[in-house]
């Protein structure tokens, strides 16, 4: 997620990729799809101290690889 873009799914009973390397609860933002008419109070309302710990996450270096390369290369 460049430049601190926290992700927004907007998806009811969705799988994300990689969910063994990458934490989607704790770096995404959930809104169900019968929300989507309330997404800009939804969004305005999270708390500025959720908004950092998510862009941290995002930011540091291992999850970055997770994001690039969420399963080691296998031979052959």
């Amino acid at each position: 997620m460049i430049f601190g873009c926290i992700p927004v799914i907007i998806a009811d009973d969705i799988v994300l990729p990689f969910a063994d390397a990458i934490p989607w609860e704790e770096i995404g933002v959930f809104v169900d799809e019968k929300d989507v008419p309330n997404l800009d109070t939804i969004l305005t309302s999270i708390p500025p101290e959720v908004i950092l710990r998510k862009q941290r996450l995002l930011a540091n270096p291992s999850m970055k690889q997770a994001m690039l390369f969420p399963q080691p290369a296998q031979p052959g």
